[in-house]
């Protein structure tokens, strides 16, 4: 049981939990009260998409740079940073009247989760026993859920009865208040000498040695489980990107209301949140391996099925579910497995593992990141071909592509050995 685990395990696994609800929260409030926000300060349509996307854009090119960083700060710093960023994410908000404001804003957000990702993650996988990262890596992901499902009408209610300026500061305080914690916390528990009389006490988190990161990066792609690994949380990515930019369209195409709608979507954000400590305890019984492929394999059979399924309202709601269901399936699991290649990497460079997770884990954004972007931009131009018909193949295409790539790079690698 997940409470019955030792303090520094809770501790690490609730503040993860809690970084990374209140960046979703921001999500979740900014996305709904966008066209509102952008006709209260007459800021175009084209300058609110930017607004939308530059955050997931700065996510993926900063992970990068996260690696470098990770060489002069411990992964406590910088998942304390990335706080302190989503924290000013949160202040531009509430104080921002132009698109400038929004837009610089957005950016500190998508610094602030990059670095809560992939450094939040390590600790965590630090902190826990390896036959259990599956079931606490869901429980801290599912703040993602249960944030989508609270902020669209928490952020409404507030912001009809409070306005711009405490919509978002009041969470922002409330993020400030999770880094200071963090900072103190994490420090207390996690940078004290370890306790020779409790086997469990950990050592204190190493800072990464900056002229390991290119061999840590080619160890790792020495091994073909790494290319399933990132290859396949791309791709994943990608089919989810698809849905998220053609299914909101394809509902308002049908007239479908704003409540209609947002009710339909938010089944999504449920699904993950239910079924999320579910996959992790799967995952630790089964390993992830078998899941990431599970989840790949799953959209290249959903994708055609859906010009028959999203033919109804509930045909509709059973789409999100399901193709939410896989790409949980797909996140869950991706940490653990990136954190199995990272271990085999450091083995062959002789290097303990603890401060090298940041740079499986700066990939994993990388690749995740890239398959959003990529897959919200194709996946509206497929729909735009031929609607429904068209988000079947794209979203079979790069899943059912990265597949066989896969399984002929190991046929003939299995041959030539």
């Amino acid at each position: 049981m997940i409470f019955k685990a030792p303090k520094r395990i809770l501790l690490v696994t609730g503040l993860v939990y809690v970084a990374i609800f209140l960046n979703f929260f921001l999500v979740g409030t900014i996305v709904p009260l966008l066209p509102r926000l952008a006709d209260d300060h007459a800021i175009s349509s084209i300058e609110a998409s930017l607004v939308l996307s530059i955050k997931s854009f700065t996510h993926m090119a900063v992970s990068p740079i996260l690696a470098i960083m990770a060489s002069r700060w411990s992964p406590v710093d910088l998942f304390c940073f990335g706080q302190f960023a989503i924290t000013g994410a949160y202040f531009g908000c509430a104080f921002s009247s132009s698109f400038a404001g929004f837009l610089v804003s957005r950016i500190a957000q998508g610094v602030g989760i990059a670095s809560v990702m992939v450094s939040g993650m390590s600790l965590l996988v630090e902190a826990v026993p390896k036959d259990r990262r599956g079931r606490y890596i869901s429980f801290a992901y599912s703040g993602l859920a249960h944030a989508s499902l609270v902020a669209p009408v928490l952020s409404a209610v507030m912001y009809d009865n409070l306005g711009q300026i405490w919509t978002f500061l009041i969470p922002g305080i409330t993020t400030l208040a999770s880094a200071v914690s963090a900072l103190v916390f994490l420090n207390r528990y996690l940078r004290n000498k370890p306790d020779s009389a409790d086997p469990l006490s950990p050592d204190p988190p190493k800072q990464l040695d900056r002229k390991l990161i290119i061999p840590i990066v080619k160890s790792i792609f020495s091994f073909s489980l790494a290319y399933l690994t990132y290859l396949g949380i791309l791709s994943c990515g990608f089919a989810y990107g698809c849905i998220e930019t053609s299914i909101p369209q394809y509902m308002a195409d049908r007239g479908e209301s704003v409540l209609t709608s947002n009710l339909l979507w938010s089944s999504g954000a449920l699904t993950f949140a239910l079924f999320a400590p579910i996959i992790g305890w799967l995952i630790d019984k089964f390993g992830p391996t078998i899941f990431l492929v599970s989840a790949m394999v799953s959209y290249v059979v959903v994708g055609p099925l859906i010009l028959f399924m999203a033919v109804s309202v509930g045909g509709i709601a059973g789409t999100i579910i399901v193709t939410t269901f896989i790409e949980a399936v797909a996140e869950i699991s991706v940490y653990p497995l990136a954190t199995l290649v990272v271990e085999a990497a450091c083995i062959l460079i002789k290097t303990p593992p603890d401060p090298v997770h940041i740079v499986g884990f700066c990939l994993v954004e990388i690749f995740v990141q890239a398959g959003f972007a990529i897959g919200n931009i194709v996946g509206k131009i497929f729909f735009d071909w031929s609607g429904l018909y068209g988000i079947g193949i794209g979203i079979s295409s790069v899943p059912a592509a990265t597949i066989l790539v896969i399984f002929i790079t190991q046929f003939f690698t299995r041959r030539s050995n």
